[in-house]
């Protein structure tokens, strides 16, 4: 016997998703599933390396989206000559790690001319995870790398040698999607 299951849902990133089975025109069951949404909560330092760059409003990747950006700007660590760099790390703590489903969501704004890379660190070493990062959502499931509480990624500039024109990206949203 063939059940039919129809899903409702509300919106893309709300908490709850309902779920009716139908079997000949009939329900005969409802399943939940819980989605939860962790932002970004924290700088961090994980590599021990400076910081590249700067953000203009660190906590409205915080929340939203909302049309509040966060402006990654990459700032010249060239001393004698013009070299542009981007490398600022973002780290979320006390996140559920074991659920079926786990997405990395960045909601970008205006993007600058310069590929934005994302990277996730493996415990030892960063691992591209985004490799242009885009205008609007980007969501990539990230289950191999969500393997603690504590996750960390990093925006990186796709030119980080000989980068004579600075560039700025415009971030929105940056989360944490879990769900079973």
């Amino acid at each position: 016997m063939l059940a039919v299951i129809l899903l409702v849902l509300v919106t893309a990133f709300s908490s709850l998703v309902r779920a009716q089975i139908y079997r000949y025109g009939f329900i005969i069951g409802t399943v939940t599933i819980w989605k939860t949404n962790y932002y970004v909560n924290q700088l961090s330092d994980i590599d021990s390396s400076a910081d590249k760059g700067t953000h203009s409003n660190f906590t409205a990747q915080q929340s939203g989206p909302d049309l509040s950006n966060d402006t990654l700007t990459e700032e010249n660590t060239g001393g004698g000559s013009t070299n542009y760099e981007l490398d600022l790390e973002v780290q979320w703590t006390n996140v559920d790690f074991d659920e079926t489903s786990e997405e990395l969501c960045i909601c970008g704004g205006v993007m600058g001319s310069e590929s934005l890379r994302v990277d996730v660190w493996n415990g030892s070493s960063w691992q591209n995870i985004i490799a242009s990062l885009n205008s609007g959502w980007n969501n990539v499931t990230v289950s191999a790398y969500l393997v603690s509480s504590t996750f960390t990624i990093r925006f990186n500039g796709s030119i980080e040698t000989a980068d004579g024109t600075q560039d700025n990206w415009a971030i929105d949203t940056t989360l944490l999607h879990v769900w079973t």
